[in-house]
């Protein structure tokens, strides 16, 4: 019996599909993601790159979402969360976090989600459990040496800039008709706005972007 592998993934595919880019700028990243997992045997580690405000964990959420649907993992897997900013300078207490018992048995069979990896120095955990990093693009030669020569997967996420005009008309819709069933009401934007929303720098990219319109 021959089956069709594309066929087979199509209800999985509607997990990305909520993710503005799927066809677009995050098309790889998705194809990357999908072929990795691919084997479930094996000890899957990634790597997101990216600026603040891309992106990163929305995109780790929704990983998880996937992995639970191709049934990878348990429907109670859990998404663990550390991020490094808040041991800089503290980074034994992060390995002894990471090591501990209580932890390796919370994330078990889940995905581990480390972010600002590139803030500390932090060598790879072996566990049950998909491993994933996050770090600036920003990167310096000692990050590379250590991180991007032993990754399964590496992911570049792109700025706000660097996605098209419809992508970030979809942000701001989507941003808009949520805050729309928030308050029970519909919004009128005026031309002039609608343009400086889809054209004005932000420097924070799509987090900015979205508190922006909330805020306006």
């Amino acid at each position: 019996r021959l089956i069709n592998l594309n066929q087979s993934n199509e209800k999985y595919d509607l997990v990305f599909q909520k993710m503005i880019g799927c066809n677009d700028s995050l098309k790889n990243a998705i194809k990357k993601v999908k072929s990795e997992l691919i084997y479930p045997d094996k000890k899957h580690m990634f790597l997101f790159i990216g600026s603040s405000g891309v992106g990163k964990s929305f995109f780790v959420q929704t990983l998880i979402e996937y992995v639970k649907e191709r049934k990878m993992v348990s429907k109670k897997a859990q998404l663990l969360k550390l991020n490094c900013k808040y041991y800089m300078n503290h980074e034994n207490d992060l390995i002894d976090v990471i090591k501990s018992a209580a932890l390796l048995k919370q994330v078990e069979d889940g995905i581990m989600f480390v972010d600002n990896v590139h803030l500390i120095s932090l060598q790879s955990k072996e566990g049950h459990f998909i491993l994933v990093f996050s770090s600036d693009k920003n990167v310096d030669e000692d990050f590379r040496k250590n991180y991007l020569e032993c990754m399964n997967v590496i992911i570049d996420i792109p700025d706000l800039m660097d996605r098209s005009l419809n992508e970030r008309f979809d942000i701001m819709k989507n941003t808009l008709q949520k805050e729309s069933q928030k308050i029970d009401k519909n919004f009128i934007i005026d031309a002039e706005v609608l343009l400086c929303l889809l054209l004005y720098h932000c420097e924070r990219n799509i987090k900015q972007f979205i508190n922006d319109i909330k805020e306006g």
